[in-house]
C-alpha cells in the first residue's frame, strides 16, 4: 500500500456514556418538533373555537402555518414562523436562521401580508431585542436595512416590512397550559380526560401537515366527537372512573409550594418528593 492510499482513522477517545452526551442532534430535532405541534394545536384550539368562524388554518403551507381569516373583501393572511432554541440568540445568529429571508420573498408578492415569529429562547440585547420589541433606534434599522439589502436586490419599503411582523414568546410549559385552558373553556372537555384529546390532536397535527391540508372548526368537531366515542367503547375502571385513585408523579409534582405542609395540611406528592420531612424512598419506589 502507497503512502497516499492510507487510510487516516481518528484516535477513539470518548467512552460511550460520553458518546451519548455529545450527540445530541436527534433530540433537539425531536424537541422542535413537539414546540411547533404544541403551537399548532394551541393555534387550532384558539382560532377554531367559534361554530361561526370562517377561519381557516393550512399547516406547512408557505410558512409553518397560514392563518387565513377572511373579510368582506379579500382574505387576510398570516404566515407564523416557529423557531425554538436552548442557546441565547443574537442578531447574527437570528440572520442564519433564515426567518426575514422567508418572509420577504411572501410580502413582495403580497404587501398586505402580516407575518408572526413564534419562538422560546432567550434574545440578546442590542440589535435583536429592539428588532423583537419594535422599538429599532437608526443604527438597529440600519443594520436590519443593511443586511436586507445584501441579500435582496428589489426596492421596497423596508421599514412597512419591518412593521408587519410580530413576536410571540411561548415556553413549552406555558403551551401546555394553554392546551387544558382551551379544551376546558372552549371544548367541553372534561377535567382528567384532556391528554386523550391533546394525544389525538397532536397525532392529527402530524397528520395533516405531512399532507399540508386547510384546517377548520368542523374538522376539529369530527375529531373530537371520534375521541368521545371511543371513550364510550372503552374499558374503564370504576376506581379511575370516579376518581378514588389517580397516578401521582413523584418528579413532576415536586413544582408545587412547600410552604403549605407547615400549615397543617396533608402531605402532599410535591411535599414527600422535596423531602418533608423526610423522603418515603420505599412508597416513592412503589
Amino acid at each position: 500500500m502507497n503512502k497516499s492510499s492510507k487510510i487516516l482513522t481518528a484516535p477513539i477517545s470518548y467512552t460511550l456514556e460520553e458518546l451519548l452526551h455529545k450527540r445530541t442532534g436527534g433530540a433537539i430535532n425531536f424537541r422542535g418538533i413537539n414546540y411547533q405541534m404544541l403551537y399548532t394545536c394551541r393555534l387550532l384550539l384558539v382560532e377554531l373555537k367559534d361554530s361561526n368562524t370562517q377561519t381557516k388554518i393550512r399547516l406547512e403551507g408557505i410558512e409553518d402555518a397560514d392563518l387565513i381569516r377572511p373579510a368582506l373583501t379579500v382574505d387576510n393572511h398570516n404566515y407564523i414562523q416557529l423557531k425554538s432554541s436552548d442557546n441565547k440568540i443574537n442578531a447574527a445568529d437570528f440572520w442564519a436562521m433564515g426567518v426575514l429571508q422567508n418572509f420577504i420573498p411572501i410580502y413582495l408578492s403580497d404587501q398586505k401580508s402580516t407575518f408572526t415569529l413564534v419562538y422560546n429562547f432567550k434574545i440578546a440585547e442590542g440589535l435583536l431585542k429592539e428588532l423583537f420589541e419594535s422599538r429599532l433606534s437608526l443604527r438597529a434599522f440600519e443594520h436590519w436595512q443593511r443586511k436586507i439589502k445584501q441579500a435582496f436586490e428589489n426596492e421596497f419599503d423596508i421599514h412597512d416590512f419591518l412593521q408587519k411582523i410580530t413576536y410571540e414568546k411561548h415556553t413549552v410549559t406555558e403551551l401546555n397550559q394553554e392546551l387544558n385552558k382551551q379544551l376546558y373553556k372552549n371544548w367541553n372537555v372534561n377535567r382528567g380526560t384532556e391528554m386523550q384529546f391533546i394525544n389525538g390532536l397532536s397525532y392529527h397535527v402530524l397528520q395533516w401537515s405531512q399532507k399540508r391540508e386547510t384546517i377548520g372548526h368542523q374538522n376539529l368537531v369530527s375529531l373530537f366527537a371520534d375521541i368521545n366515542d371511543a371513550f364510550s367503547i372503552a374499558a374503564v375502571n370504576d376506581a379511575v372512573r370516579h376518581k378514588w385513585i389517580e397516578s401521582v408523579d413523584y418528579i413532576s409534582s415536586s413544582q408545587g409550594d412547600a410552604d403549605n405542609y407547615y400549615e397543617g395540611k396533608a402531605a402532599q406528592p410535591y411535599h414527600i418528593a422535596s423531602g418533608l420531612p423526610a423522603r418515603r424512598k420505599f412508597w416513592e419506589k412503589k
